[in-house]
């Protein structure tokens, strides 16, 4: 799938080793041995990206599992034809042995988000979505159960697509140079840069952990909302689980949240831009 804008063969190179050097340590900071199967998941249209990546990891000592992903667009709607021509059998089918075995293979896994098709779910109705996602349980929370034993470390990362350049309102080269910026790749060393960013984090949540803060009031001209805490709540920091990341958070108690809030940027949610 050509995109209007591919970045240079040198920005790539940056990118897959960022992610492979910093994106697959866990959160103390510790990268996987030599040795390590690496499974990452690249859908087509960032094909230029899997090059590197697979590069990359070859590079640094690991065994690739590459997942190709074909991605849809305005003729080839693959996911929402999925639904239109799945009956309620097949959108309740799991393929629980092979993803439980991706799960198992795997020592990393790398998500690449590259969206064709930001509405292709637009009109498929938000029930056969979820009848579908709540099917994949059992694997999802196999690969909960890895992650929390901190057997598997995971990230995910952002290649822009023209897709993506205009539902911001920018063309694909702009909307590159913001990855660009915010990943560092403009740098002569981007993980150092996230090395020094993750110990910055990394101390601001250890700090906000031992504050033991019981609620947070938000007030100005789009917000007046009170979040409660919940006991003995730990804080975390970004890590590598995301590139860029540079957020520090914790689980608020739901029952314990009022006010409002005014929110001025998109979402999208089964298929939908709310």
């Amino acid at each position: 799938m050509l995109q209007s804008y591919i970045p240079p063969k040198k920005v790539l190179e940056k990118y897959a080793d960022l992610i492979v050097e910093f994106g697959m340590q866990n959160r103390e900071g510790k990268r996987p041995e030599k040795g390590a199967v690496v499974h990452f998941v690249v859908p087509e249209v960032a094909k230029p990206l899997y090059f590197y990546l697979q590069r990359s990891i070859l590079q640094h000592g690991y065994h690739p599992m590459g997942q190709f992903l074909p991605s849809g667009d305005g003729v080839y709607n693959i996911d929402a034809d999925f639904f239109r021509q799945a009956s309620p059998e097949q959108r309740a089918f799991h393929l629980e042995t092979f993803k439980k075995a991706l799960v198992d293979q795997a020592d990393c896994v790398v998500y690449v988000l590259a969206e064709t098709n930001p509405h292709a779910l637009r009109s498929t109705p938000a029930e056969y979505i979820l009848e579908h996602r709540r099917a994949q349980k059992s694997s999802i929370s196999h690969k909960r159960k890895k992650i929390d034993a901190d057997k598997l470390n995971w990230t995910i990362v952002l290649y822009g697509t023209d897709a993506m350049a205009k539902e911001a309102g920018l063309t694909a080269r702009q909307y590159w140079n913001q990855i660009i910026k915010a990943c560092y790749l403009d740098t002569a060393n981007p993980q150092r840069e996230w090395d020094r960013i993750d110990r910055t984090v990394q101390k601001t949540a250890q700090k906000l952990s031992d504050l033991q803060i019981e609620s947070l009031h938000v007030v100005g001209p789009d917000a007046d909302l009170t979040v409660g805490i919940g006991a003995d709540r730990l804080w975390r920091a970004g890590g590598g689980n995301n590139i860029p990341s540079y957020e520090v958070f914790t689980s608020p108690n739901w029952r314990e949240v009022n006010g409002w809030i005014r929110l001025n940027q998109p979402h999208y949610t089964f298929g939908k831009k709310i």
